[in-house]
C-alpha cells in the first residue's frame, strides 16, 4: 500500500472547490495522460509511506508509523491534509480528506473521509439536469441561450446616453453632427361659405421641404423646422393658397419631427408642390404630399405598417433601455443580441409610428409631435373680424354725417329764431312779443340741435378711430409641452448605468457564475469552449439526474454536491492566480 500525504491543499468536504477529472492531458515529454486533479497534486509537497499488510476502509482510522526525512519534509505532520491511498495489487485507489491527525509514541493515528468527487465523478453522466448557475456560457458546440448576472449593477452617477450606433453623446448632451429631420405635417384646405352653408375641408398628408443653395431638401436642421413650422402656422390665419387650380385658405392640423435614420423619405425632391404657400415675393414655402414622390422607396401604401429600421445591438448588462429622449423602454438584458424595429404608417389624418422590440409594439407617435406655442385663428374668423370692422367704420362714418346735418338744420333754426327775436322788438305790442317768443324757441332748438350734430361727429369720429385700432391679434402665445423637437434632435438613443460595483459584479459572476435555467445533457465531457473559463468553471444544479460507476448512496452524495454548487478547476496553475 502506498500512501502520500500533501500539504496544503486546496480540497476540502464541503467540495466548494474541486478538481476536473473527466478531461485528460497529454504530456509531450513522457506520453502520460492525467487529468488536472494529478497534475495540480504533483505540484503540492509530499510525504510518502508504504505500508504493507494495511487494511484500509472508504473512511474511518489508520495508523502510521513516522520516518521524515527531515532535510527534504517539514517534520509537522499536522500540516497535511489530503492524502492519497493506492494498492496496485488490490486495484484500489482512493482520494481522501485528512480529517484530523493524533500522534502517539511515534505512530500517527489518521482519521479520513473518502473524497466522493474525485473518485466516482469521472464516471459521472447527468441526463436532463436543471442547470441553474454556470460562469461558463459555451460547452463543446452547445451554448447557454440565456443568462444574466446574479447581482444587477448599480450606481450614483449620471447616465451615459450612446445614439443609435452606442457613441456616447456628450456629457453636455449635444452632438457634433446632430441627425437632420423632416417635417411630417397634416394640413386641412377649406373654402368659406355662408352662414348655415357647410363648407368642404381636403385633408392632406405630406412633408415641408427646406431650400438650400436652390435645391429643395427633405432633410433640415430642427432650427430650419422651428423657423418653418412658425412661419406657416401664422401665415394660416388669412392666406390662401392653390391647389388644382383653385383658392382655399389651410389649417396646419399636425406636424412631426421625424429624424434622418429612420430613412423614411427621400434627401432631395424635385417636380412641382402640391401647396406652395407665399410668403412674400422672395419667399415660398413648399408642401409635397406622399402622393409626389416622397418616400425612399416606391410601394409605401397608407393604412399599414412599414418597417423602415432594423437594428441589432450587442448585450450588455449596463444598458437600463432603449427609445427616445422623452420615453425610454426597459429592456432585459439577457445576454443574447437584441433586435429591434421602427415601423411607421400614414394616412389622410395621421402619422403613426411604433418600435418593436423583445416581443413588445410600442407606439411612439406623440413623442415626436412639435406643438408650436402659437395658438392662429383660422381664417374665417379673420374673415369676420374684418366684416365687423367695416360695419361698424361703416356706422361710424354716417354718425359723421348725420351729425352735420343736424349742425346745418341747427344753424338754419338758430338764424331763424334771431330773425324772430329783431323782429318783434320792431313791432311792438302784443304782436310784437309772440314774434318774440317764436324767435326765442327756434334760437333754442337750432342751439340744441347743434349741439346734437357736434356730439355725433365727435362720437362717429371716435367709433371710427376704435374700429381701425390695432386691438386685434390673428394668433397669441399658449403653454405647450412638447419634446418633438428634442427627440427628433437626438433620434433613437440608448441609456446606460455608469455603475459603481462593477468590480462586486464581476466577482460575483466570477465566484457564483452567471444566472441561467436550462435542462442539460452529459455536460461535464463536454470542453470548455468559452475562453472566459478556460481557467475554472463555476456550477450549480437544481435538480440532477445522475448515474454512474458507483451505488446510490455515491449518486446521492454527487447530487448534493451538484445542489450546492462549485468551482471546478481545468488549468491547475491558475488557482493562485
Amino acid at each position: 500500500m502506498n500512501i502520500t500525504l500533501y500539504k496544503k491543499c486546496i480540497l476540502s468536504n464541503s467540495y466548494s472547490e474541486v478538481f476536473d477529472v473527466f478531461h485528460k492531458t497529454k504530456d509531450p515529454l513522457t506520453n502520460e495522460e492525467t487529468v488536472a486533479l494529478q497534475r495540480y497534486l504533483s505540484s503540492l509537497t509530499k510525504y510518502e509511506i508504504t505500508a504493507d499488510n494495511v487494511y484500509v476502509p472508504n473512511s474511518g482510522k489508520i495508523t502510521l508509523e513516522l520516518d521524515f526525512d527531515y532535510e527534504n519534509v517539514s517534520n509537522n505532520i499536522y500540516e497535511y491534509n489530503y492524502m492519497y491511498l493506492e494498492d496496485t495489487d488490490n486495484n484500489f485507489r482512493r482520494y481522501c480528506f485528512i480529517d484530523d491527525i493524533t500522534v502517539v509514541n511515534g505512530l500517527a493515528v489518521i482519521s479520513f473521509s473518502e473524497d466522493i468527487w474525485s473518485n466516482y465523478a469521472s464516471s459521472m453522466e447527468i441526463r436532463k439536469s436543471l442547470l441553474v448557475r454556470s460562469r461558463a456560457t459555451k460547452y463543446g458546440d452547445w451554448s447557454i441561450p440565456f443568462y444574466a448576472p446574479g447581482m444587477a449593477y448599480e450606481g450614483n452617477n449620471t447616465v451615459v446616453i450612446k445614439d443609435i450606433d452606442g457613441n456616447i453623446i456628450d456629457n453636455d448632451y449635444t452632438r457634433t453632427s446632430p441627425l437632420q429631420v423632416a417635417c411630417a405635417v397634416n394640413i386641412q384646405l377649406y373654402n368659406l361659405t355662408a352662414q348655415g352653408v357647410a363648407n368642404n375641408r381636403i385633408l392632406l398628408t405630406g412633408v415641408f421641404v427646406f431650400s438650400t443653395g436652390g435645391k429643395k431638401h427633405l432633410y433640415g436642421s430642427t432650427d430650419m423646422l422651428i423657423q418653418l413650422v412658425r412661419e406657416v402656422t401664422q401665415l394660416s390665419a388669412g392666406t390662401q393658397v392653390k391647389y388644382n387650380n383653385k383658392d382655399y385658405y389651410y389649417d396646419i392640423v399636425s406636424v412631426k419631427a421625424i429624424p434622418l435614420q429612420f430613412g423614411i423619405f427621400k434627401d432631395t425632391i424635385t417636380g412641382d408642390a402640391t401647396v406652395t404657400i407665399q410668403k412674400s415675393e422672395t419667399i415660398s414655402y413648399y408642401f409635397y404630399s406622399t402622393g409626389t414622390g416622397i418616400f425612399y422607396k416606391d410601394g409605401i401604401g397608407h393604412g399599414i405598417l412599414h418597417k423602415v429600421l432594423d437594428k441589432e445591438i450587442e448585450n450588455d448588462y449596463t444598458r437600463l433601455g432603449i427609445g427616445l429622449i422623452s420615453n425610454i423602454i426597459p429592456i432585459e438584458n439577457n445576454s443574447t443580441k437584441i433586435t429591434y424595429s421602427i415601423l411607421f404608417k400614414w394616412d389622410i389624418t395621421s402619422w403613426k409610428f411604433y418600435i418593436s422590440i423583445q416581443n413588445k409594439l410600442i407606439e411612439i407617435s406623440d413623442e415626436f409631435d412639435i406643438l408650436i406655442p402659437i395658438s392662429v385663428q383660422s381664417a374665417d374668423v379673420t374673415q369676420q373680424q374684418a366684416a365687423a370692422r367695416e360695419l361698424k367704420g361703416l356706422n361710424a362714418k354716417l354718425g359723421i354725417a348725420g351729425g352735420a346735418l343736424q349742425i346745418r338744420k341747427g344753424m338754419l333754426d338758430t338764424s331763424i329764431g334771431v330773425s324772430g327775436l329783431l323782429l318783434g322788438g320792431t313791432i311792438g305790442g302784443v304782436t310784437g312779443v309772440g314774434s318774440m317768443l317764436g324767435g326765442a324757441s327756434g334760437f333754442v332748438s337750432g342751439t340744441t340741435e347743434i349741439g346734437k350734430g357736434i356730439t355725433s361727429i365727435i362720437g362717429g369720429q371716435k367709433e371710427l378711430e376704435i374700429a381701425n385700432r390695432e386691438m386685434f391679434s390673428t394668433s397669441k402665445a399658449i403653454k405647450v409641452n412638447s419634446d418633438g423637437v428634442l427627440n427628433g434632435y437626438y433620434g433613437i438613443v440608448q441609456y446606460f448605468i455608469s455603475p459603481d460595483n462593477a468590480s462586486e459584479v464581476k466577482a460575483n459572476i466570477d465566484n457564483t457564475g452567471y444566472v441561467c435555467n436550462e435542462i442539460v445533457d452529459d455536460l461535464f465531457n463536454k470542453p470548455i469552449t468559452d475562453t472566459v473559463a478556460t481557467a475554472y468553471n463555476v456550477m450549480r444544479f437544481d435538480f440532477a439526474n445522475v448515474f454512474g460507476n458507483f451505488t446510490q448512496k455515491i449518486a446521492k452524495a454527487l447530487r448534493a454536491i451538484l445542489y450546492n454548487g462549485f468551482k471546478i478547476w481545468y488549468d491547475e496553475t491558475k488557482i493562485n492566480v
